[in-house]
């Protein structure tokens, strides 16, 4: 059962393979706040194609794999069927569908897979992908990001009147503020505004992606495996030195407590002698 795995032929010569890992599905379950990302990006092989990913991001950062694909071209067919295989899979083991957020970039043909396949989940879009559809570089960039992080409305209406007109036209033409800021988005995900994890990941198996289609999920495998057992001997480190400073201050406490206590007996005893 720790596998979801699928090699499907439809809609003519569309052809994707797929695999979910259901060892990282109970995340979804325990986590406070979890956003799926999706991304697609080249597999660098002389028969090229397109890997397909789906990355959980938890409410510690901590970031793995929930799903990959690989197909031919990535287009609104693949991202659609890459999703339905998503939702299978989420669906068999009791996600709360109702409760994801979805983080990506403005690809249409994966906006409409979305919408068709996750009617009832969030979808907002990554800031850095909006900003360079913008223009104007770090600045832009910066700045929005400010904009997408504010939790208040009124820090969120001083920082907006910070934007350029441009900026300003273009998020009124182009996006609903429920698509990209927190403040407005249905479901809490603290300050993430962006893709970086899913980038970051795609970044991480650059060597993987060098790899035939089987060899290349063996991969992912090993990497998902192996980045699980590395967070969590991080957790374990972390959770022992919590444990370990906390007795240290509950020793001292214990301490300054038999003090105060032995001179409160000394200091009653004196009193009693001279009845004061």
């Amino acid at each position: 059962d720790s596998f979801h795995a699928a090699l499907v032929a439809e809609w003519g010569s569309l052809v994707i393979a797929f695999i979910g890992f259901n060892d990282v599905i109970p995340i979804l379950k325990s986590s406070r706040r979890v956003c799926i990302f999706l991304d697609g990006t080249h597999v660098r092989t002389k028969k090229g194609g397109v890997l397909l990913l789906a990355v959980l991001q938890d409410s510690d950062s901590h970031t793995c794999i929930l799903s990959a694909g690989y197909c031919q071209s990535e287009r609104r067919a693949t991202w659609h069927l890459f999703l339905h295989h998503v939702r299978r899979q989420l669906s068999q083991h009791g996600v709360d569908l109702g409760e994801q957020v979805f983080i990506s970039d403005r690809d249409k043909g994966l906006q409409s897979a979305i919408s068709a396949v996750f009617p009832e989940c969030e979808h907002v879009y990554c800031v850095v992908h909006i900003s360079r559809n913008i223009g104007g570089g770090k600045d832009v960039r910066q700045k929005l990001t400010q904009v997408a992080k504010a939790t208040h409305p009124q820090q969120y209406r001083i920082l907006y009147g910070k934007l350029t007109e441009r900026t300003q036209m273009y998020l009124q033409d182009s996006l609903q503020p429920q698509h990209w800021a927190v403040l407005y988005g249905r479901l809490p995900r603290q300050s993430t505004v962006t893709s970086n994890a899913i980038e970051g990941v795609n970044f991480a198996l650059k060597q993987v992606r060098s790899l035939f289609v089987l060899d290349m999920f063996e991969g992912i495998l090993h990497w998902n495996v192996q980045h699980i057992e590395q967070k969590r001997q991080e957790y374990n480190r972390r959770q022992q030195s919590i444990v370990k400073n906390a007795q240290k201050q509950l020793d001292i406490r214990t301490d300054d407590a038999r003090r105060i206590l032995a001179s409160s007996i000394h200091c009653y005893s004196v009193l009693n002698r001279y009845k004061v």
